[in-house]
């Protein structure tokens, strides 16, 4: 069975996007919520991370679940695990992929969450470490991501973005899909049909060029792997 996944460049918390989140809701159910992303920036900002998720949950009558998944040791505790029992779908916040990329990576929880059909919600760097890669620092490094979809990198705020910014995602795509997302966009899709969503746009550059698309375009792109077709690291 294939998964939903809402891809967010950031703006999640924004009006617009309550239709979205009400799509998910299913009674009696709530999102398992994962702010790992803003760990390396203390625990001050991970709270208010979390307040800001609860209250945009909260506007749409759904009820949240604060993963305690902050470490890649949290990661493999039954208790984070746990939060995913009952769940109407996964919220990944914002934040540097790095940070949730070693949390995530091999994990129990990771593991569990493959396995089921949850929908996947990510934001910013919450959806950027789906891809193969990303860049990790204006110098030129570059780190893998957890590659549910292996053949694409994924640029969240892509309007937000100078043009130093823009260059090395570029490169860093390669012959891959570059998805980029601007602030204010969704992509929402099951893995290979997908909608625009938001007043923002979605950029597409592969080897026929840029495309951009706005919002109710649909869009026939196989991001995972076919059903019997293993992906690269798969259980990443």
């Amino acid at each position: 069975m294939s998964r939903l996944f809402v891809l967010f460049g950031t703006g999640d918390w924004a009006p617009w996007c309550d239709p979205l989140f009400e799509e998910l809701t299913v009674p009696g159910r709530h999102a398992a919520v994962v702010a790992a992303g803003q760990a390396e920036n203390g625990p001050t900002v991970v709270d208010e991370y979390r307040r800001g998720a609860a209250e945009r949950l909260a506007r749409v009558g759904v009820p949240n679940v604060d993963v305690p998944l902050l470490s890649r040791s949290e990661a493999d505790d039954p208790a984070a695990t746990a939060c995913l029992d009952n769940a109407a779908f996964l919220y990944v916040l914002g934040g540097g992929p790095r940070g949730q990329v070693a949390a995530l990576r091999g994990s129990g929880f990771w593991r569990n969450f493959l396995d089921g059909t949850l929908p996947y919600v990510g934001s910013s760097g919450g959806a950027m470490l789906l891809g193969a890669r990303y860049p990790a620092s204006p110098t030129g490094q570059v780190d893998s991501g957890l590659a549910v979809f292996p053949n694409a990198v994924i640029a969240a705020h892509w309007n937000e973005l100078n043009e130093t910014w823009r260059t090395i995602f570029l490169d860093l795509a390669g012959s891959d899909l570059l998805i980029a997302l601007d602030v204010d966009a969704a992509l929402v899709g099951d893995g290979s049909n997908w909608v625009v969503h938001g007043p923002g746009d979605v950029h597409i550059r592969g080897l026929d060029g840029w495309r951009r698309y706005s919002a109710g375009t649909r869009l026939d792109l196989q991001l995972t792997p076919p059903a019997g077709q293993a992906a690269r690291n798969p259980r990443t």
